[in-house]
């Protein structure tokens, strides 16, 4: 635990300029939040916490598609209507593009904006119309004075003011929002004309109604029911008093009339990372129960912020699959040896990112990852590691784990010289380069920078897949290959191909069948010293798959003359 000074948090970082702008569309719908935002998406609460702080900024696959993920989310609460909006809120990362209608998934989103958001679609604080608005404003009828005293026009933020110096036959009060239960009073009202003999009744309803909703709104409790599974905030010592329980996210405790009145806090299994913020936002750290908060933090809290504790250890068994919260195999983990319908009581719901399978399980067993609990919403199945989940990765709310048998080779005509993975009995040039080809993805092959390798095989190969791992990223030295090309001995070539260096660092190419007797692989975009993990070409007939992934599958359509 921690006190004085300024917060921490996130290293000090304001928020970015995506941040900021972020910030300001959640607030468009009222008691949205960053952790509704994050859990809807879903995304965990410290990865959209790093975007918001400007810590997630390197243009990439991950970036790009959390991008889309956040955009689609505040799209569907009302928080963002507009495709400029859209494109100003990606661009605010100085790394990304805007949306390009030329790619499948960006073309998704720009289509939410090719057609109105439907009332459905939107939450209600977010859904009035221009013409609603135009049709809430009626005149009050002589005989409705008691009534139009009751009512409270609201007066949203960014209300136009009209124009005293231009000349107006009539001053006409600007379109205002009116709250639900002042749109009930006027309608109750027109409706006590035809009927006067139940008309006070009707105010006298709408007023009880008003009132609940007051006391809703600005209550401290006088009474408590905690919820076991999240923080409880209460105004007493030794956890007594009025109380609020509270999940992961950013709250402002005057809206739950508990600013400057907590004196205890309950943090069920020590679940949670919980700071405390006072009006000079000091800060206090709280990470187990608390039944009574230091003297100098007692009734001091203005603020709070709630994130989950992730598991950050990981100690695997011997035969099952290992889930993952970072890519490449790191971070906390969670050992799976069979079905679970929720992973939330395990600390462990929307926070994969990489698989890895062990023992018995490799080869005989897959997983398929669920976006909902009790298996429901598809995402995506694996039987190999993955480095990455990508379009699945911190989606997985409940996962299964069921039988599965390898492809069969393809068939191989008698006489055929080579088969399944032909890389091994290539040539290599330059000599010295064997461990690009020893079936490892652990060791690696330092060329330097830009240089290239050429496989040569002694007799005609027909292929029609290459992988390519790069180097791991060194500390000392910003080696990564961007972009690559293949070259093909009967005078074609690939084009350039995205090893996304951000994040997987690898390219499984598939391209029309060739027969070629080498195959050179040239960086064509890169930085430090640079070499090949692995490099695997695969023959059209054998085995089609080994022990090393690749989650970054790239389709060559058809390949181009080799420019000289």
């Amino acid at each position: 635990m921690k006190q004085g000074g300024r917060p921490r948090r996130e290293d000090e970082r304001p928020d970015s300029a995506f941040g900021e702008l972020l910030k300001e569309h959640i607030r468009r719908v009222k008691d949205y939040t960053q952790a509704a935002l994050a859990k809807e998406i879903p995304m965990q609460e410290k990865t959209l916490s790093e975007m918001v702080k400007g810590k997630r900024s390197k243009e990439g696959t991950t970036l790009r598609r959390d991008l889309r993920l956040i955009i689609r989310a505040l799209h569907k609460r009302g928080a963002l209507l507009t495709l400029d909006e859209a494109n100003r809120l990606m661009t605010s990362i100085p790394t990304v593009k805007e949306l390009d209608v030329r790619d499948p998934e960006d073309a998704e989103i720009i289509a939410l904006f090719e057609k109105p958001v439907t009332e459905n679609e939107r939450e209600p604080e977010a859904a009035y119309s221009e013409p609603e608005l135009a049709s809430s404003h009626v005149t009050t009828p002589v005989n409705e004075p008691a009534l139009a005293s009751l009512q409270a026009p609201a007066s949203p933020a960014g209300q136009a003011v009209l124009d005293e110096t231009s000349p107006q036959p009539e001053v006409i009060p600007p379109p205002t929002r009116p709250s639900p239960p002042a749109e009930m009073l006027a309608r109750m009202g027109r409706q006590a004309q035809l009927r006067p003999w139940w008309y006070a009744g009707l105010v006298a309803l709408a007023l009880l109604v008003i009132l609940a909703a007051v006391l809703v709104m600005v209550r401290p409790w006088g009474s408590c029911s905690p919820n076991p599974h999240e923080v409880t905030l209460y105004t007493n010592i030794d956890f007594q008093g009025s109380c609020h329980s509270f999940g992961p996210g950013d709250y402002e405790l005057a809206r739950f009339g508990l600013d400057q009145q907590v004196s205890s806090i309950k943090d069920p299994h020590a679940a949670y990372h919980i700071a405390l913020y006072d009006k000079a936002k000091n800060f206090f750290y709280v990470d187990k129960d608390m039944p009574v908060i230091p003297a100098e933090w007692d009734k001091r809290a203005d603020t709070m912020e709630i994130e989950k504790h992730r598991p950050t250890s990981c100690h695997p068994g011997t035969n099952g699959i290992i889930a993952f919260l970072n890519p490449d195999y790191s971070g906390g983990c969670l050992f799976i040896t069979g079905d679970i319908p929720d992973l939330a009581p395990l600390n462990f719901d929307g926070v994969i990112v990489s698989l890895q399978f062990v023992g018995s399980y490799q080869e005989s067993k897959q997983l398929v990852i669920y976006r909902r609990p009790n298996y429901q919403d598809e995402c995506g199945a694996y039987w190999q590691d993955q480095s990455d989940l990508l379009q699945c990765a911190r989606l997985a709310l409940s996962v299964r784990v069921l039988p599965f048998t390898p492809p069969s080779p393809i068939p191989t005509v008698p006489g055929t010289r080579a088969a399944g993975n032909v890389a091994p009995r290539a040539i290599l040039s330059p000599p010295g380069a064997g461990a690009v080809v020893d079936g490892s993805v652990q060791t690696q092959w330092i060329g330097g920078h830009m240089v290239g390798l050429e496989l040569k095989w002694p007799f005609p190969v027909t292929i029609h897949r290459v992988v390519v791992w790069d180097r791991r990223q060194s500390d000392t030295d910003n080696n990564q290959i961007n972009k690559l090309e293949l070259i093909f001995s009967d005078g074609t070539a690939t084009g350039s191909i995205d090893m996304i260096s951000g994040g997987p660092r690898c390219a499984d190419s598939t391209f029309p069948a060739r027969t070629v007797t080498w195959l050179q692989i040239i960086p064509v975009d890169a930085s430090g010293t640079n070499g090949f993990r692995e490099v695997e070409v695969w023959a059209t007939t054998g085995p089609q798959y080994s022990n090393n992934t690749c989650v970054n599958k790239v389709t060559v359509a058809q390949t181009v003359p080799q420019q000289s």
